[in-house]
């Protein structure tokens, strides 16, 4: 059996209105430039695709517990402010939080993301015990 040597292709994703096509690309070297991500778009997505609704400041739980998550390195190098990117790496992030939470999406209190220098660090607070009143 012979096996057949492939080669590498880089493709190019390019949305034009409502198209979707492709193109191939030339490997572009990584110029060592760290983009400024706007978190606050990913996190107001991730919002609303988990269902996550803002806790009041007066409601009945004890508190928020704050969960550990892994930063998601070299995002910012990643980072285009395009449709596709975006959605990307929302989807990426909104993957990890089902992973790291399984069924406890529902007791998310509050969701934030801080870019710090190339990576993404990703805040989530769970709601503590309610108060019986």
């Amino acid at each position: 059996m012979k096996k057949k040597k492939l080669k590498e292709k880089l493709i190019k994703i390019i949305k034009d209105g409502e198209k979707i096509k492709t193109e191939r690309a030339k490997y572009i070297e990584n110029t060592g430039q760290i983009n400024k991500i706007d978190t606050t778009k990913i996190v107001e997505e991730l919002k609303r695709k988990l269902k996550i609704k803002e806790i009041d400041k007066g409601s009945n739980f004890k508190g928020c517990l704050e969960i550990p998550i892994p930063p998601f390195k070299n995002y910012a190098y990643l980072y285009e402010e395009d449709e596709i990117t975006e959605f990307s790496i929302t989807e990426s992030i909104k993957n990890r939080i089902e992973d790291e939470l399984t069924g406890n999406i529902k007791d998310i209190c509050n969701l934030t993301i801080i870019q710090d220098d190339k990576d993404l660090v990703l805040k989530i607070q769970l709601t503590g015990e309610r108060n019986e009143a």
